[in-house]
């Protein structure tokens, strides 16, 4: 999911740029249509992606669980940016919550990631009820 939010702000960043954001009211942008499409499409994907991560992990331990649902959270956030963007007096609000979005999703799923692997390795030996030492 981190390389997931990574490419969705690389291509928010390329909408950014190419759909002009004086633009009226409304979903479907004349200008950067397609890069404007592909960041909804990619969000819509994601939500879908962190509902499921966050089902899988109901029974992990509460690190990865809560890690899940800030994910999830964040993508949420995020998603409730870019419909508020769609309206024109609430644009810059909508960017900015999408930004937000965007670093509680990242940091979430960089949890997982950024654990020692040493502390994961033990944790997995601890859960599966087998003795630490070997």
């Amino acid at each position: 999911m981190t390389v997931a939010v990574t490419v969705e702000f690389a291509v928010g960043l390329a909408a950014l740029v190419l759909v002009p954001i004086g633009r009226p009211s409304g979903f479907l942008p004349h200008q950067g249509r397609l890069v404007y499409d592909l960041h909804g499409v990619v969000g819509v994907a994601m939500l879908v992606g962190a509902v499921a991560l966050v089902v899988a992990n109901r029974q992990a331990r509460p690190l990865y669980r809560n890690a899940a649902v800030a994910g999830l959270v964040g993508i949420v956030i995020g998603g409730a940016g870019g419909l508020l963007a769609a309206d024109h007096p609430l644009r810059v609000a909508g960017i900015g919550l999408m930004f937000v979005g965007t670093l509680v999703a990242g940091f979430a799923y960089l949890i997982g990631i950024l654990e020692p692997e040493q502390q994961r390795s033990a944790a997995l030996t601890a859960d599966a009820g087998e003795p630490l030492d070997g």
